[in-house]
């Protein structure tokens, strides 16, 4: 490809009027020239994270459903913004970028659950929202698969060690999904060492966590009955002390392997990993047509899916969600699709209630417009949706940081942004889950407890915790 008039460093003196809260920088010289080289669909995606441990940010989103996979190391640009306007700032800049470059460039990132989040313990450097054009990034979609270079050198050696390590990992794969193996070359642990130690999982700590849940619960309720909110989304957060910093890697893969039907993803800044295995899209845009999916109603197992869809308490919470999605998105698209009724859908252990939306997009709106209207649906904030965030800064047990916000991934006229659930941060030697659960009149305190245990126990396995993962399954 040729390369950008007049270099990609103009971007920051272009950019830089759009906002007081954005931050905007430009790594490297002035003049980058971008490469694209096709690379076999039998190239593993995470392959391009391992090959580069110390570049950061890292960034990985794979949807095995829809054939999509998308991992990005480095950065030549970035663009960070809150406030209610976040992602109209970052999609202005990074306009200004691609009118300098000439050329569609691959964008990356997130954002968190509230707009107005504070990057505080344990969410030191994920901002309320952050984009970046990284300097690597392995793209498949659509039967293709190819590697975008931005002012890198030595390709073909890449090339290679990406195939080379992606066919080591296929020999390794069978292992890890039956649970024999951690990822090929990785350290074994030593012998007679714990795999992890709990933090607030004494029974004093567990119990007190309960009562506030319930506490919460309460609180929830008694704003249905009074009529100000119709559904609530709760999360709770589970913290982990580990007795050596886990491979972030290591975990994406058995998240993959594990995790049937779910789009794993990772966000890493500096010592920090956001990760996890979720069954939630946003918006799935393929030029003008977007697809969306509603997902709300829970079962345990695969054995309870006819139950599910018989359940009024599930269907009803579902409707919602469908209902919430269908109205913010009408004023955007030209036309709307939806499922007649919904599907019971299995992701890992647990079945949702799905029903799927497509529609077509009015000229002029894109993906960053659709997902600032969307986000969050009934299913992760609730119904009315400001009336459920007013009370959730009140009663949420923890703060979400990004947990129920969006990761994304654009390039031309298509993008992806999933919702980060069954997911969790990793630091160090520590790392801080997280699960929700919706609530609505009827929902019952300790079933929805049991349903945040469930959803929790897909980070604590692919930690290696099986015993925590017991315990967080059981119901």
């Amino acid at each position: 490809m040729r390369n950008p008039p007049g270099g990609l460093a103009a971007a920051v003196l272009l950019s830089r009027e759009f906002s007081d809260h954005s931050a905007e920088h430009l790594a490297g010289p002035g003049h980058l020239e971008v490469c694209v080289r096709e690379l076999p669909q039998s190239v593993d995606a995470l392959a391009l994270l391992e090959l580069h441990p110390d570049e950061a940010p890292h960034f990985f989103m794979e949807n095995p459903a829809g054939g999509q996979a998308v991992a990005g190391v480095g950065e030549v640009w970035c663009c960070e913004a809150s406030g209610s306007d976040r992602l109209a700032r970052i999609r202005q800049a990074f306009e200004v970028i691609m009118g300098v470059a000439g050329i569609e460039l691959p964008l990356v990132g997130g954002f968190a659950f509230r707009a107005d989040h504070i990057a505080e313990e344990p969410w030191q450097g994920f901002p309320a929202a952050r984009f970046w054009v990284p300097r690597l990034t392995l793209q498949r979609v659509g039967g293709s698969t190819r590697l975008i270079s931005i002012g890198a050198q030595g390709l073909d050696g890449l090339c290679d060690a990406l195939q080379a390590r992606s066919a080591l990992v296929a020999k390794e794969s069978v292992r890890v999904a039956q649970g024999h193996g951690t990822r090929p070359g990785a350290e074994p642990r030593r012998a007679g060492r714990a795999p992890y130690e709990p933090i607030g999982e004494d029974s004093s700590t567990v119990v007190l966590e309960n009562q506030r849940w319930r506490q919460s619960i309460e609180v929830v309720l008694q704003a249905i009955k009074e009529g100000r909110l119709q559904k609530a989304v709760l999360a709770r957060r589970q913290r982990v002390a580990l007795t050596e910093p886990p491979d972030p890697v290591a975990v994406l893969r058995r998240l993959r392997a594990r995790q049937s039907g779910c789009t794993t993803f990772a966000v890493a800044f500096g010592n920090g990993t956001f990760l996890g295995s979720t069954p939630e899209h946003l918006l799935d845009l393929r030029g003008r047509e977007a697809r969306f999916e509603a997902i709300a109603g829970t079962a345990f197992g695969a054995s309870n899916a006819e139950a599910l869809q018989s359940s009024i308490k599930d269907r009803w919470e579902h409707e919602l969600v469908v209902a919430g999605i269908s109205a913010a998105i009408s004023p955007l698209v030209v036309r709307l699709e939806r499922e007649p009724t919904p599907v019971a859908r299995h992701f890992g252990a647990l079945t949702h209630l799905v029903t799927s939306l497509r529609a077509d997009l009015r000229a002029g709106v894109d993906a960053f417009e659709v997902a600032e209207r969307l986000h969050p649906t009934p299913a992760t904030g609730g119904v009315p949706r400001q009336a459920a965030l007013d009370l959730l800064a009140t009663v949420d047990i923890a703060a979400r940081g990004w947990y129920a916000g969006g990761v994304a991934a654009l390039f031309g006229d298509q993008a992806q942004v999933a919702v980060p659930l069954r997911c969790g941060l990793l630091r160090g030697c520590e790392a801080w889950l997280w699960a929700g659960a919706g609530i609505v009149e009827g929902s019952d305190p300790e079933r929805e407890w049991d349903e945040t245990r469930a959803k929790l126990a897909p980070m604590l396995d692919a930690l290696l915790l099986s015993e925590l993962a017991a315990g967080a399954s059981s119901v």
